[in-house]
């Protein structure tokens, strides 16, 4: 491949420079409002230079051919990184387009070329590329879109009905997600960082926030015991774990293996409560029970409480509305379903007396 431009295009972070150089040294030119397309035609045209450069108003870094080092590269093509190394720095750069070796050996002629740092792993552009079939890549496009379709109208359908049906439809929605991102992951990913977005891998972090959080706006939980929890919540940070090590896009995040764990844990003990109520099929025994006490958590998020006695003499404090909540005065009579879920979990809620 040819280049007209004499330099190279590269970015740190967010921003975008263009390496050029004269006879003397090198320029790291910030790509901003006073460099725009006739300013880059005349530059190339005069050639850069230290005094064109300040007549311009341009802002760069000057960096002298005595004071560099080496050079190192990891690679020639876009993603790819380049160190200058100085006599007291390295600055590390970010390949924005291909080039060839030649073009670069050309480029930094008399620099001495360094052995750059070792990748911990291969970039996940790479990797991804060549384990993909490009024909199996471009048929599974619909993939993402029609899961987000499907995760919107089934979530919303269980806020609507309740049914255990819809809420199966979830389930299998949620899972198929993931059970994609860890059997295919050249192909789908959940969780994308920021830097990466441009990645050839279909993206299904949307559609899986979307429902993750419809399900739980329809928390049912409503203990009465909470021993399960010594089994739910080593459940879902395994499952977490098992997560964390599919997904490599994780990998780039040095807080995601704790925050997946945890994230797993947390989801475990909602859905456990959810499957544990919504595949109760049994008829639950009802009360009518006596206000005796009413409070509610501190914070900005409040949880709304109420205090009864069971007719086993348990006293137990069970979520109810902050609807509910403003209705009831300590001594007014609810309506209490209790029951066993399907988990062997115990549970009760409170409902306003029709």
């Amino acid at each position: 491949m040819d280049y007209h431009e004499p330099w190279i295009t590269c970015r740190t972070g967010k921003k975008v420079y263009l390496l050029a150089k004269d006879e003397k040294a090198y320029y790291l030119i910030e790509v901003g409002k006073h460099l725009d397309y006739e300013t880059e035609e005349w530059l190339q045209q005069q050639g850069v230079s230290e005094a064109l450069l300040k007549e311009l108003k341009l802002g760069f870094t000057y960096i002298p051919k005595a004071a560099l080092r080496g050079v190192a590269f990891t690679g020639t093509e876009a993603g790819e990184n380049l160190y200058l190394y100085l006599k007291s720095e390295k600055k590390k750069l970010t390949l924005e387009l291909d080039y060839t070796s030649a073009w670069l050996d050309g480029f930094f002629l008399g620099i001495p070329r360094l052995t750059a740092p070792k990748k911990k792993e291969m970039g996940a552009p790479a990797w991804r590329k060549k384990q993909q079939d490009q024909q199996l890549f471009h048929r599974l496009r619909f993939v993402a879109p029609a899961f987000l379709i499907i995760s919107i109208a089934a979530g919303v359908g269980y806020l609507v009905t309740d049914h255990w049906a819809v809420y199966t439809l979830c389930l299998i929605c949620l899972f198929a997600q993931i059970g994609l991102a860890l059997v295919m992951p050249a192909y789908f990913t959940i969780y994308l960082p920021i830097n990466r977005k441009r990645q050839n891998v279909w993206d299904l972090e949307g559609s899986f926030i979307v429902l993750t959080v419809i399900l739980l706006l329809r928390a049912r939980l409503g203990w009465l015991s909470y021993e399960a929890l010594w089994y739910l919540l080593p459940i879902g940070a395994v499952f977490g774990a098992i997560i964390y090590w599919r997904v490599v896009d994780f990998h780039y995040e040095k807080w995601a293996l704790p925050a997946v764990m945890l994230l797993g844990a947390f989801g475990c003990f909602v859905m456990g409560g959810q499957i544990n109520a919504v595949y109760d099929f049994k008829e639950p025994q009802s009360y009518v029970l006596e206000v005796e006490e009413l409070d509610f958590s501190s914070g900005k998020n409040r949880s709304y409480y109420c205090w009864v006695t069971l007719p086993d003499e348990r006293e137990v404090r069970l979520n109810i509305s902050q609807s509910l909540y403003r209705e009831l005065d300590v001594g007014d009579s609810v309506r209490v379903e209790h029951s066993t879920g399907i988990l062997g979990i115990e549970y009760a809620k409170a409902y306003p007396i029709e």
